[in-house]
């Protein structure tokens, strides 16, 4: 995100990000030019770890007689931005708001390592141009065909924030449509899936030097996993993409998973697992859930074979009985299509059937249920997709992460609870059929 100064403006390069635009333009604030979203404050994303002499703050929990989110963010955060907050259910803070908060406030560039930062991003990301004001303009930049359109709306009235993915706002930078010289705030979110990536890495090296300085901006990076963080911090500031003051707030450092999630497992043949699926959402009865499949392989497609997602889609939307509509989101469809799948998931809940694309960046408060057809290529992935469940602090709602393996998977899922600290139950498939 970008704040500049003058005509306000905020940019935020992430991942293909629906789930912020629609997040948003829901809990809209009023109504803003007609070629804009109105929205409390976008946010982004995280990145690596820090030098010896950089400050991390870490912590489990926060006290018994820990201050309110309005009395950390009084004075900074406009009011009708903390009363949406409250009434969205944001009244006390979490531990990484608690930390994280008095230092974005204050204008400290940020390393965010936590399970979810969104509410800490939010708040701390506001235009301080929006003071007073009921309405703050922000601009979604999308790949593809819209690009020609926001041209234009560029041009005839800038912005406060943007938020876009890393490639669609480098398109703008290199055209010349946007410039970043009085940018005042950057947000990067999921920044350790951008260096996974040389194309993303390459444009974000261009984003965090070349297009702007950190001289003159803030800068917050957020993820749930860093890898390496303390080297990640180092690199932040050796390669001049923080400050060197930059904070590295770490939360929960020895449980990287909510505690709150309950882990299951059921070994059954690979033939078994579309049965085994069904049985379980009609025991489980989710209010709402995601069925995570894996990549199609290459071979795969070579040999013309359907993607596991349509196989699902087409047994389950065959055989489900349960009251949630099933639908299907997957990285070749296009953004509308996306959308729609997107929204009607979080309006009234439904059964998602998705890649790995559903696994950052989507924010499905009222999802209870995450069941791995597939299991995730690594412990960062896995802990990725458990993350969309759980959202809701303080919520008593049960969920429930389960993972569909065979015999000789087991190991893998071992891999994973002791990476990330967790126990799995399992779920012997006699009694699944009682």
């Amino acid at each position: 995100m970008v704040c500049f100064r003058g005509a306000p403006a905020c940019v935020v390069p992430c991942r293909p990000s629906i789930s912020n635009i629609l997040l948003y333009s829901s809990r809209n604030l009023s109504p803003g030019p007609a070629n804009a979203v109105s929205l409390p404050s976008p946010f982004l994303f995280s990145l690596f770890s820090a030098p010896k002499d950089s400050p991390v703050l870490s912590c489990r929990a926060h006290t018994a007689a820990a201050p309110t989110l309005r009395e950390i963010c009084s004075g900074s955060v406009p009011e009708h931005i903390l009363q949406r907050a409250e009434e969205i259910g944001y009244v006390v803070p979490t531990a990484v708001q608690h930390q994280s908060l008095p230092l974005l406030l204050s204008g400290r560039d940020c390393i965010l390592h936590a399970q979810v930062t969104k509410v800490a991003r939010g708040l701390a990301t506001m235009p301080k141009g929006c003071e007073g004001t009921r309405t703050c303009t922000v601009m979604a930049l999308l790949d593809g065909g819209m690009l020609k359109r926001h041209r234009s709306w560029l041009k005839a009235e800038p912005p406060q924030i943007v938020v876009a993915t890393i490639g669609s706002l480098c398109q703008m930078l290199e055209k010349h449509v946007l410039k970043l010289e009085a940018m005042r705030v950057l947000v990067i979110d999921e920044v350790d899936f951008m260096f996974n990536s040389s194309k993303q890495v390459h444009l974000l090296r261009k984003l965090l030097t070349s297009y702007s300085a950190i001289s003159s901006r803030q800068t917050i990076l957020a993820s749930a996993t860093i890898p390496q963080h303390n080297r990640f911090v180092h690199d932040c500031v050796q390669q001049k993409w923080t400050k060197n003051d930059v904070v590295h707030v770490h939360v929960n450092p020895v449980e990287p998973m909510p505690s709150n999630l309950c882990h299951k497992f059921v070994i059954c043949s690979k033939k078994e697992r579309l049965r085994t699926l069904l049985y379980l959402l009609q025991k489980d009865m989710p209010k709402s859930g995601i069925v995570f499949v894996g990549e199609q392989s290459e071979k795969s497609k070579k040999l013309g074979q359907p993607p596991s997602t349509t196989l699902i889609i087409e047994f389950l939307r065959a055989s489900y009985m349960g009251c949630l509509e099933v639908i299907l989101l997957e990285e070749e469809m296009n953004f509308n299509a996306r959308a729609t799948s997107f929204s009607e998931l979080r309006e009234r809940g439904c059964l998602l059937v998705s890649t790995d694309i559903a696994s950052r960046g989507f924010d499905l408060p009222q999802t209870t249920h995450i069941y791995n057809f597939d299991l995730p290529r690594s412990a960062v992935d896995y802990l990725h997709r458990a993350g969309r469940t759980g959202r809701i602090p303080f919520s008593k709602d049960k969920c429930s992460v389960t993972s569909l393996i065979t015999k000789e998977e087991r190991f893998v899922l071992q891999r994973f609870e002791n990476e990330l600290m967790f126990q799995s139950e399992e779920l012997v498939l006699e009694s699944l059929t009682n």
